[in-house]
């Protein structure tokens, strides 16, 4: 699952590139790139279709060439999705990109997409692109990257991915800048919309949202515990994990960070923690407190510092509340 505070790092860094390039030309769509597996050139893709490193070192072999940046279209049978989940079109699916008449009215088409805006939910990053909305679910090791036209052309469309050290997941060609989604290993999942309305993944934000949060985490409670094939005696955080359509992003370190705030040894069980008015109170107030924290922190130093904003996931030693030590002591 991924992180709070990744997601609004990934949205916040849009932002800010936005910003800097907002009194530009608009950014239109021009295609989209992605690094293909192996399997999707051989099935889809010509030698033509392949990126300029591949036009530039004719004589490099297939397997060296097998992980560059292909130029997708609206025939494209290339999908990403998590590794259990369903897997979804990286080409904007029908009916909005029926079958053209021709390649020139697929350009037409495409062109009429342009980058307004973008926003954050909990686990997703959401791309305001005029007629229709793209929603980036982020899985582990996905992060976004905008490049110049020359940095593209003359670095990342030049070497693979095993050079790289990463993958392209999918990159929206905008002309001029070229805004990314890198991967080490291609898992995240898009989703195309008409309107906000039709994304798949609706959360309510713990931090804007707190009172619709508080009523999703109060649903889920009575149907998880009247549920016959739940077992209670499971640890509560891998129950918080599970249930990512309430508790998105909350991932492996942002859980660890959520209990000790919130005062929890996270070796409750899942009947001990939700069972427990106090507990579960106390769990979503902190959660609240370290989405507070992630915005306030973000816009205010780099990122590179936020291990340090972090109190125990990855620490050799920690701070303690006198309460705190009292509770470790008797128990």
């Amino acid at each position: 699952m991924p992180e709070y505070t990744e997601v609004l790092a990934c949205t916040y860094t849009i932002q800010r590139w936005l910003s800097a390039v907002n009194d530009q030309e608009p950014l239109r769509l021009n295609t989209i790139w992605v690094d293909a597996t192996e399997k999707e050139l051989n099935a889809d893709h010509s030698a033509a279709d392949i990126s300029t490193a591949d036009l530039d070192h004719p004589d490099s072999d297939a397997e060296s060439d097998a992980h560059l940046g292909v130029d997708i279209g609206w025939d494209s049978q290339c999908l990403r999705g998590g590794s259990t989940g369903a897997h979804q079109p990286v080409y904007p699916p029908p009916p909005w990109a029926d079958r053209p008449d021709s390649e020139y009215n697929v350009v037409e088409m495409l062109h009429t997409l342009v980058l307004h805006g973008v926003h954050a939910t909990l686990c997703t990053v959401v791309l305001d692109l005029g007629k229709l909305f793209l929603q980036i679910q982020l899985h582990t090791h996905v992060t976004v990257q905008p490049y110049t036209r020359e940095q593209w052309d003359s670095e990342i469309s030049q070497v693979t991915s095993a050079k790289r050290g990463f993958r392209i997941g999918m990159a929206l060609d905008f002309g001029e800048y070229i805004l990314a989604f890198v991967t080490l290993d291609n898992i995240f999942t898009p989703h195309w919309g008409q309107s906000l309305a039709d994304l798949p993944i609706q959360h309510a934000d713990v931090y804007h949202e707190y009172h619709a949060f508080l009523s999703a985490v109060a649903t889920w409670i009575d149907t998880h515990r009247l549920s016959k094939n739940t077992k209670q005696l499971g640890l509560a955080v891998n129950a918080v994990h599970g249930a990512n359509c309430v508790f998105g992003g909350i991932g492996v370190y942002t859980i660890i960070e959520v209990f000790y705030l919130a005062g929890l040894s996270v070796f409750l069980t899942e009947y001990e923690l939700f069972s427990c008015p106090s507990r579960i109170a106390r769990f979503c107030e902190a959660f609240w407190m370290f989405a507070h924290h992630t915005h306030q922190c973000l816009r205010q130093a780099q990122r590179r510092c936020y291990s340090y904003w972090l109190h125990v996931y990855g620490k050799k030693a920690t701070n303690m509340s006198l309460r705190m030590v009292q509770l470790r002591q008797e128990y």
